[in-house]
């Protein structure tokens, strides 16, 4: 495997190229120090991210209340998040024509090394049906909420969203009213009213990623991605916003995976460089009884 090394190892003398005295002293301290180096190297490179906890919500409880360990805030009065009854939890609002209803619903409890729904690193994926299209509505996955007001919720977004007669992908900050605090990336994307689709949004570090599959997961329809920084950790759940009366929005299924990417400690770079050349100190004491 070649290294950002390789080439100084290859550079370096032979044991022939030098005198026996310079063999004994030198050749071996070298090679040392570049295996030294090729640790802390392999070391230092990013690890894969590792699953700390995974939850999975419960839709199937009683009709008109919450999941377990969950809270919503929706606006006006007639909005509401609630469980149907029939496995799926639902946003729906009850008013007129040309109001609009939001909330956000989010789980905040605590489980594993989530405290009070608090996350930094996680991959949330929910199973979303959608009304008949109107302008202005949207629905999707909410991530790192530091507030989580129904009209201005402070965080990410991703989801869809329509405007100007047209369906968009959308990964966002800081879902309000009629739109957001800054598009961090957007694409156009062909659905279908009364239709299921499965989203996934990916937030670690400052790498945003969101991904729509048809409802069985298999077949991938549109992936965006977004760097940004503005927001470390926070709450996750879903939100939505219905632009007219009497339309419900339906979320199936929901999980999280709480991710976390292990970085190499010290101690462990010193320990095994400490054993390498502990190593080698036995191998040059073996050679020199042989001489």
């Amino acid at each position: 495997m070649m290294t950002p090394l390789s080439p100084f190892l290859r550079s370096l003398p032979g044991p022939k190229a030098v005198s026996r005295h310079r063999r004994r002293s030198r050749w071996p301290v070298l090679k040392a120090l570049a295996a030294a180096a090729l640790l802390y190297a392999g070391l230092n490179q990013p690890a894969a991210a590792q699953v700390l906890y995974h939850y999975e919500a419960d839709f199937s409880g009683t009709g008109g209340s919450l999941p377990a360990g969950w809270l919503a805030d929706v606006a006006p009065t007639g909005a509401r998040f609630n469980l149907d009854g029939s496995g799926k939890l639902s946003f729906d609002f009850i008013g007129t024509a040309s109001s609009a209803g939001k909330g956000v619903a989010y789980w905040a409890g605590n489980a594993g090394p989530v405290q009070n729904g608090e996350i930094a690193d996680a991959v949330v994926t929910t199973v979303l049906e959608l009304p008949t299209l109107h302008n202005f509505q949207s629905s999707g996955i909410v991530a790192r909420m530091s507030e989580t007001n129904a009209a201005d919720a402070v965080g990410y977004f991703a989801g869809l969203y329509r405007s100007s007669n047209t369906n968009t992908l959308v990964i966002a900050t800081d879902p309000s009213g009629n739109g957001f605090g800054e598009v961090l990336n957007t694409a156009t994307v062909t659905i279908s009213a009364n239709t299921s689709y499965l989203l996934t949004f990916e937030v670690t570090g400052d790498q945003l990623t969101a991904t729509l599959f048809d409802a069985t997961g298999e077949n991938q329809i549109i992936s965006i991605s977004a760097t940004d920084s503005t927001y470390a950790s926070g709450t996750f759940g879903l939100r939505a916003r219905s632009h007219g009366a009497d339309r419900v929005f339906a979320y199936s299924s929901y999980q999280i995976d709480v991710h976390a990417v292990p970085e190499p400690s010290a101690t462990a770079m010193l320990s095994l460089m400490a054993g390498g050349l502990l190593a080698f100190q036995l191998a040059r004491k073996r050679k020199t009884k042989t001489a």
